[in-house]
C-alpha cells in the first residue's frame, strides 16, 4: 500500500512542480530537416544529436524543491563537432514558439564560438546570427518576449542583480550586445533556453546519434542517442576486494570516481543505465584484468567444410580510413564465391509469380513509351525550334538543313543496372511472422530479374558480405549471362552469413559499372543494416569509408540509390546516401514492388 501511495504522489507532484506545457510541444524529429538547413546554411559543420539532462542554476520553487525537480534539464549544447537539442521542447504554451526556438539554436549555432565564456559566447552570437539572418529577428523577439515573462525573479538582492544584468543582455540586440562581458555562470542564473551551453574543450563527448534516430530512441530509459560527457581516469591499484576498508578511509561521494575490485559475470548490470543517467559526466577508466567474458568467439560462422566455394582470383579494393583522412589502397581484398547447393530448384509460389507478372507488365509499358526524335527530315509535327534556327541562318545568309521536322519513335535506352543485395548475417533475422529478411530479399531480387529480363534492360545482381578485410562477392546474375533457371538457382540458394563491409561492397560495383559503355548505369543497393565488421570497421570508421564509397560512385556518372526494410534505417541512411538517394520500405512484403516502382521513377526517360 505505501509503494502504490508513493508512486501516484511522486507522479501527481512532479506533474504539479512541472513547468512544461506537454500541450505545446514540439519534438526535435518534426523539425530536423529544418534545423539541419538552417545550421548549413550558416556555415556550421557540427552534428545534430540528443542532449542530455545537465544541471541547472537559478532559485527552485516550493514545488520543485518538495519533487526533487529542477536541478537538471535537457539544455540545448554545442562544441566543434556536434550541436545536442532536446528530443523535445514544450518551453512555451505556444508551439509556434516552440518550433522557432529549435530553428534559432540552428541560427545561434552556425556562428557560436565555443571557446568563450558562456554569456560573452552567446552574446556574440546572437549578434552575429540577427545579422546574417535578418529575416529571423521577428522570431527572435517574440522568443525573447516569452522568455523574459517565464524567468523567475530571485529573492536575494545579489542574484536579482545579476539576473537583471542578464536580462539586459538577453533583451536587446544593439545596444546591450556591444559589451558581452559579465561575471556571470550557468549556475548562478535560472537556465537560459535562447542560449547554447558550451563544453569546455577539454571535455571528451561521445554517444552522439543522428538526426533521424527513431522515436523510440527519445526514452529517458535509454542513453544511446544522448550526447554526454565523459573524461578518460588513469588505472589506480586498487585493494584487495576481500579485505575490509581501514576505518581512516575517506568517504566519496555519489558523482566522485573510485576503482572497485566486482565480480565478472556474463549478465549486464542494469543499474548501471539509471546510474549514469544521474551522471552529468561520465568516467571512462580502461580495466587492466583479462577476463573471459570479454573474448568473442565466432560461432555463428560456417565451418569450411560446409562454407560456400571460393572461385576466380583475389581482388584488391581501397579503403577510406577516417582516422587519417587517406584513401589505403589494397585495403580489402575481394574474393568471389558460388554457393555449394546452387544446383537444388526452387519454384516461387503462384502470388509471387502474380506479382512478378504485375510488374512485368508495369516496367514494359515504360519500355514501350514512344519518345519525340528532334531534327528529322519528315515526321508527324514540325518542329519549331529548328524551324526558327533555319530561318535565322536564312535571314543572315548562311545555309541551314531542311531537318525541321519531329516524330515518336520507340528509342532505345542506353542503361544498365547492377542491384547490389546484402546478405550478411542480419538478414537471417525475421522481418514479420512469415518470412526471414533473407527471404524477402530472394523474392525481391525474382521479381526484379523476371521484371527487367522482360523490359530487355541489361542489369546484374550480386550480393555481398565480408569478414574483416576480406569482402565475399556472389555473382548471382552477369551483365552477359541470360535470364536462366541457372541464375534462378543461384538467387533461390542465398543465404545469410558474415558482415556487411559496405563501402568495399560499393567500390567493387562501381569499377563493374564503370566499365559499362551505356549512357546511363544505376547501382541499387540493397540493405537491412549498417556498415559493420569484427576489425573496427564500425561506427564513425565504417560509416565514413561507405559514404565516401558512395561519393566515388556519383563522381563517376553513376546512379546511386539505396533501399532498406530496417525500421532504424533513418539513423544511418541519410548520412550514407544523402537524404535524397535511399527509401524505406515499412512492409517486408511490399519490397518486391516496391524495388521495381524505384526502378521505374530512375530511369524514366525525360
Amino acid at each position: 500500500m505505501e509503494q502504490w501511495i508513493g508512486e501516484r504522489w511522486h507522479r501527481w507532484i512532479t506533474r504539479q512542480a512541472s513547468t512544461e506545457r506537454t500541450d505545446a510541444a514540439v519534438k526535435f524529429e518534426d523539425v530536423k530537416a529544418s534545423v539541419g538547413a538552417l545550421l548549413r546554411a550558416g556555415g556550421g559543420t557540427q552534428r545534430l544529436a540528443y542532449a542530455s539532462p545537465i544541471s541547472v542554476g537559478g532559485q527552485r520553487t516550493w514545488l520543485e524543491r518538495i519533487a526533487g525537480a529542477g536541478k537538471r534539464a535537457a539544455l540545448p549544447q554545442i562544441d566543434a563537432e556536434v550541436l545536442a537539442l532536446p528530443a523535445t521542447v514544450a518551453r512555451y504554451g505556444d508551439r509556434a514558439l516552440n518550433r522557432d526556438l529549435y530553428l534559432w539554436w540552428a541560427v545561434l549555432a552556425s556562428g557560436m564560438d565555443e571557446q568563450l565564456p558562456w554569456v560573452q559566447a552567446n552574446v556574440f552570437a546572437t549578434r552575429d546570427a540577427l545579422r546574417r539572418f535578418p529575416g529571423m529577428r521577428a522570431r527572435w523577439e517574440r522568443l525573447c518576449g516569452a522568455e523574459l515573462a517565464l524567468r523567475p525573479m530571485p529573492d536575494d538582492p545579489q542574484r536579482k542583480a545579476t539576473e537583471l544584468q542578464l536580462r539586459a543582455k538577453l533583451g536587446h540586440a544593439d545596444g546591450a550586445l556591444r559589451n558581452g562581458s559579465m561575471g556571470c555562470t550557468r549556475d548562478q542564473v535560472a537556465p537560459v533556453w535562447l542560449w547554447l551551453v558550451p563544453f569546455s574543450q577539454r571535455d571528451h563527448l561521445a554517444n552522439a546519434a543522428g538526426p533521424n534516430a527513431s522515436a523510440d530512441s527519445h526514452s529517458l530509459q535509454s542513453l544511446q542517442a544522448e550526447r554526454r560527457r565523459a573524461r578518460e581516469l588513469t588505472t589506480v591499484q586498487s585493494r584487495n576486494p576481500l579485505l575490509l576498508a581501514p576505518k581512516g578511509e575517506s568517504l566519496t561521494i555519489f558523482a566522485d570516481p573510485f576503482s572497485i575490485d566486482r565480480g565478472q559475470d556474463d549478465d549486464a548490470d542494469r543499474s548501471a543505465d539509471v546510474a549514469a543517467q544521474e551522471l552529468e559526466t561520465l568516467a571512462i577508466q580502461r580495466n587492466e584484468r583479462r577476463v573471459a567474458a570479454l573474448v568473442h568467439f565466432d560461432l555463428d560462422l560456417p565451418a569450411a567444410a560446409s562454407d560456400d566455394i571460393p572461385t576466380g582470383q583475389h581482388e584488391l579494393l581501397p579503403e577510406w580510413n577516417w582516422r587519417t583522412q587517406t584513401l589505403e589502397s589494397a585495403r580489402v581484398s575481394l574474393q568471389s564465391f558460388a554457393h555449394r547447393d546452387e544446383v537444388n530448384a526452387w519454384t516461387p509460389d503462384a502470388a509471387l509469380r502474380a506479382t512478378a507478372q504485375r510488374v512485368r507488365r508495369r516496367l514494359a509499358g515504360q519500355r514501350s513509351a514512344l519518345a519525340w526524335q528532334h531534327g528529322c527530315s519528315d515526321g508527324d509535327e514540325v518542329d519549331f525550334d529548328a524551324w526558327v534556327r533555319l530561318a535565322g541562318a536564312c535571314r543572315s545568309g548562311h545555309t541551314g538543313t531542311d531537318a525541321v521536322y519531329q516524330r515518336q519513335t520507340a528509342m532505345r535506352r542506353e542503361l544498365v543496372t547492377l542491384l547490389l543485395a546484402d546478405l550478411s548475417l542480419s538478414t537471417d533475422a525475421h522481418a514479420n511472422d512469415q518470412q526471414r529478411i533473407i527471404e524477402v530479399i530472394r523474392d525481391a531480387l525474382y521479381v526484379f530479374a523476371e521484371s527487367l529480363h522482360a523490359s530487355g534492360d541489361t542489369f546484374a545482381i550480386n550480393g555481398f558480405s565480408s569478414l574483416r578485410r576480406s569482402l565475399r562477392w556472389y555473382d548471382l546474375k552477369r551483365f552477359d549471362e541470360c535470364w536462366t533457371p541457372t541464375a534462378l538457382s543461384r538467387i533461390a540458394n542465398i543465404r545469410p552469413g558474415y558482415y556487411t563491409r559496405m563501402g568495399a561492397a560499393v567500390r567493387a560495383a562501381t569499377r563493374r559499372l564503370a566499365g559499362r559503355a551505356e549512357r546511363q548505369r544505376l547501382l541499387l543497393v540493397l540493405t537491412d543494416g549498417k556498415p559493420h565488421d569484427l576489425d573496427g570497421y564500425e561506427g564513425r570508421y565504417g560509416m565514413a569509408d561507405t559514404r565516401r564509397a558512395v561519393h566515388e560512385a556519383r563522381a563517376a556518372g553513376l546512379i546511386v540509390f539505396a533501399v532498406s526494410i530496417d525500421q532504424e534505417a533513418g539513423d544511418v541512411m541519410p548520412e550514407l546516401f544523402g537524404s535524397a538517394g535511399w527509401a524505406w520500405v515499412p512492409r517486408p512484403e511490399a519490397l518486391a514492388e516496391r524495388l521495381a516502382a524505384l526502378y521505374a521513377q530512375l530511369t524514366r526517360q525525360r
